[in-house]
């Protein structure tokens, strides 16, 4: 997990406003590899190892990652059109094993990868927890409510996800800078109208996929 990257997480137990500390164990080119994130509201405390955080849900080893599609990636990214590799991305547990690519078509942008559903952490990638600098960083977080994004508001320049609920979409506002773009693969049927009105403004839409610009 990049450094800097604690200043943009929110505890998931009591939300944002509710920041983190992140007490540093093992460092490297300022990524931390081993760790905990402390809540200074509820005093919770959440594990960092090998540069995955895991806020806790009890793992479920029945659950695997299913394999990345090149073609999600490629879509997620020329949606949105992120080239310069600065800011944070958000990619949801639908695209997950697509977080990789997604960040380095972005430039090599810091992903924040969303994966709430128990996911067991030595599961993932080892490709995601020891990133060269340009070719894509990607800082799993495991165990977050369903539904959220453990992120304080305005932190992301842009979000990448399947489906689209009317809830979740909610969140995504929250998370976007100003201008920041949501980009939604294979969409479901009440994303487009939740995405045509403020505070989003609709840019494209077919089947496929749906992008989005937070006014």
């Amino acid at each position: 997990m990049l450094l800097d990257l604690s200043e943009s997480l929110a505890c998931p137990r009591c939300g944002p406003p509710q920041g983190v500390i992140v007490l540093v164990e093992r460092m490297e080119d300022r990524r931390v590899l081993d760790g905990r994130l402390d809540c200074p509201g509820c005093e919770a405390r959440y594990e960092l190892r090998d540069g995955v955080v895991d806020f806790g849900a009890l793992p479920d080893p029945d659950r695997s990652i299913p394999p990345a599609d090149p073609e999600d990636a490629v879509t997620a990214a020329a949606l949105l059109g992120i080239r310069h590799g600065r800011g944070l991305i958000v990619v949801g547990s639908g695209l997950g094993a697509a977080a990789m690519q997604i960040s380095s078509l972005c430039g090599g942008c810091e992903v924040v990868r969303l994966e709430p559903l128990g996911l067991p952490a030595d599961s993932l990638p080892a490709a995601e927890r020891a990133s060269e600098p340009g070719q894509g960083a990607v800082t799993p977080l495991l165990g977050g409510p369903a539904g959220s994004i453990p992120l304080l508001s305005g932190k992301a320049v842009g979000v990448a996800i399947e489906g689209g609920e009317k809830e979740f979409l909610a969140e995504v506002a929250r998370v976007l800078i100003p201008g920041g773009r949501v980009a939604v693969i294979r969409p479901v049927s009440e994303a487009a109208p939740v995405l045509e009105h403020p505070p989003f403004e609709l840019l494209a839409a077919d089947q496929r996929a749906i992008v989005a610009r937070r006014i």
